[in-house]
């Protein structure tokens, strides 16, 4: 299931531009039994050629989280620039 809806996912948005560099963030609340590596791999490799892995500076990034034992899987830019999508975070930082 992780690996159809990670390759819907990357072929939706990270396909958008040529050749992007991408990470995978992966985060789980409730559940222990799947293993993070595994996860990430799994991901990973959903992600036809020619894209990259850049985990210093990716240009998209691929976040998987599991709550429970269900799986949400979104692709966003800027994941660093943009303090992790955290308001409070984006809002406190001194210019």
């Amino acid at each position: 299931m992780v690996v159809s809806t990670a390759t819907a996912a990357a072929t939706a948005a990270v396909l958008v531009r040529v050749m992007p560099k991408f990470a995978v963030l992966y985060e789980a609340r409730a559940n222990t039994g799947i293993d993070r590596a595994t996860i990430i791999n799994t991901v990973a490799k959903a992600v036809p050629e020619p894209h990259k892995v850049d985990l210093n500076n990716p240009e998209k990034t691929i976040v998987v989280e599991i709550v429970k034992t269900i799986c949400l899987i979104g692709v966003v830019e800027k994941y660093k620039e943009f303090s992790k999508y955290n308001l409070r975070q984006l809002t406190s930082r001194k210019q």
